[in-house]
């Protein structure tokens, strides 16, 4: 398969895996939650409705952003503070991982933000 990028709303662009063909429907519907998209996502790579109302039916669960946002600076466990980028919550958790690794935001400042293990 030939790679896949498709183009998110907010200008940002999510992979399709390479093995995609392979994986069962409910995989490929697994991915898609987990990867954050969201019908706005999927109209503005021409899935229609009729594409949508099917994914939904066999387990798709579109990507809504929440409309209130937990606090937007965090404090390190070192006094200094950390901002968030804006647009955070649009970040996919991949994208999350990347940003906060880039930024050295170790597991003591998320855990003294009140993050949970799971989290």
């Amino acid at each position: 398969m030939a790679t896949t990028t498709y183009k998110r709303v907010d200008g940002s662009t999510v992979t399709l895996p390479s093995n995609w063909d392979s994986l069962s429907r409910e995989q490929q519907i697994s991915w898609m939650n987990a990867n954050r998209i969201s019908e706005a996502d999927l109209r503005a790579n021409n899935f229609s409705q009729s594409d949508l109302d099917y994914l939904r039916s066999v387990g798709f669960t579109p990507y809504v952003a929440p409309t209130t946002t937990g606090p937007t600076t965090y404090k390190r466990v070192d006094g200094s503070t950390v901002t968030l980028p804006s647009n955070w919550d649009t970040f996919s958790n991949p994208q999350k991982a990347n940003w906060l690794s880039a930024n050295k935001i170790s597991e003591a400042d998320l855990r003294a933000n009140n993050f949970s293990q799971s989290d």
